[in-house]
């Protein structure tokens, strides 16, 4: 397809290995990227180019979406910036996106993707692509035009410790009834 064609001429012409952008392939509807690299005689001459087509379902999206640990809002995804949209790259929890359609606005500033797109990192709150409220880390992948977010939603983790607050209370408020009646028998 002339998305292919495209960077096969980019990598000619840099002499270089080009490391493309997640696409959807047309024929196959699927998503891949691929790594694009000259192919050289032993004179130097190009000849050709190798290309290497990786779908990221097998092999990449797996990895981001696993969580460290049990939760039922938690996730990580991969975005990039086209035609002033934050476009979500790889599968999301919440919603399903299997051809690279799903977009939000540059305009939306309280989007945390968005955050990320005009240049914030580290930790950022703000609303997820649901609405919700969220907590994230945000870091660029180096070498590429994309960026990584995981995210949990606030009331997932404001419930856990209103939880841990409340055990604490009712262990101090036994505590304080077995020493009261202790001291009074």
């Amino acid at each position: 397809d002339e998305y292919v064609h495209t960077n096969i001429s980019i990598a000619i012409k840099k002499d270089s290995v080009i490391f493309g952008d997640f696409y959807y392939h047309q024929t196959d509807k699927t998503i891949y990227f691929d790594l694009i690299s000259p192919l050289k005689d032993n004179n130097g001459r190009i000849l050709g180019a190798i290309i290497q087509r990786v779908n990221p379902r097998y092999n990449i999206f797996p990895l981001i979406s696993k969580w460290p640990s049990e939760s039922k809002t938690a996730e990580s995804f991969v975005f990039g910036i086209k035609n002033e949209r934050v476009v979500f790259l790889s599968e999301l929890r919440h919603k399903k996106n299997p051809e690279l359609t799903f977009s939000i606005s540059l305009n939306d500033t309280n989007v945390i993707a968005v955050k990320g797109a005009r240049g914030q990192e580290g930790s950022l709150s703000g609303k997820d692509y649901r609405g919700k409220s969220v907590l994230a880390d945000m870091k660029t992948i180096p070498g590429t035009d994309w960026y990584l977010v995981s995210k949990i939603d606030e009331e997932e983790i404001f419930h856990n410790i209103l939880f841990r607050i409340e055990i604490i209370l009712i262990l101090i408020a036994v505590s304080l009834a077995a020493l009261i009646l202790g001291y009074l028998y």
